[in-house]
């Protein structure tokens, strides 16, 4: 198992995996190793990636990284790609968002439009959807917002389900998914047909949901 001894500043601390003790003092910060044996490490503002040997498979030059599904999402003066789990760049630092992959794709932003690539490196909906945010897809279908208002798209980009929410949970589970409307939280399905009445408090929702 990997132990290991941080602070927030710079000081030392160790790992110990596989047996192998290393000891280093120039980092900020290092984060818990994944199941992919690696580490998130910080240095002066800037990220990067150890694996278990200590050795900086990402060097810590990235402005933004996020990890999941064996692949980073990295942004490096003001371009962002993705980078395998062994440090091999397989799509181009060409957007100027880049978010997290969850369920094979992920969005990424060009000149203000959003799109997606998939885990190939494919451009599965091409950036042109010129929306406010957007989040991750959950069966089938993602969170987007423009002008305040929340709604869902599918894989061809279209809307499934109006943006007339002001929030919603962000992902389908089950084929329901939380919205609130004003000050009151209520459960919505794929058909965007009210599954629990839009009239529960925050509290009330959560025990709900």
């Amino acid at each position: 198992s990997v132990k290991k001894l941080f602070t927030s500043q710079k000081t030392e601390f160790k790992l110990h995996p596989r047996g192998q003790q290393i000891t280093q003092t120039n980092y900020d910060f290092i984060g818990m190793y994944t199941y992919d044996d690696l580490a998130l490490v910080k240095l002066n503002g800037k990220y990067g990636v150890l694996d278990t040997t200590g050795t900086e498979l990402i060097p810590t030059q990235y402005d933004t990284l996020c990890f999941n599904e064996s692949i980073f999402s990295l942004c490096y003066q003001g371009k962002c790609g993705f980078v395998n789990s062994k440090g091999e760049s397989f799509i181009p630092f060409q957007y100027d968002k880049a978010k997290c992959f969850f369920n094979g794709y992920a969005a990424v932003n060009l000149n203000g439009y959003w799109g997606f690539v998939d885990s190939t490196g494919s451009e599965v909906i091409k950036p042109q959807y010129r929306y406010d945010d957007i989040k991750y897809f959950s069966e089938g279908v993602a969170a987007v917002s423009k002008d305040g208002k929340w709604g869902y798209i599918n894989k061809s980009g279209k809307v499934v389900i109006p943006l007339v929410y002001d929030e919603t949970s962000g992902f389908f589970s089950d084929c329901i998914t939380g919205v609130r409307l004003g000050e009151f939280w209520g459960i919505i399905n794929m058909d965007n047909e009210v599954v629990e009445s839009i009239e529960t408090d925050y509290d009330v929702f959560m025990e709900i949901w």
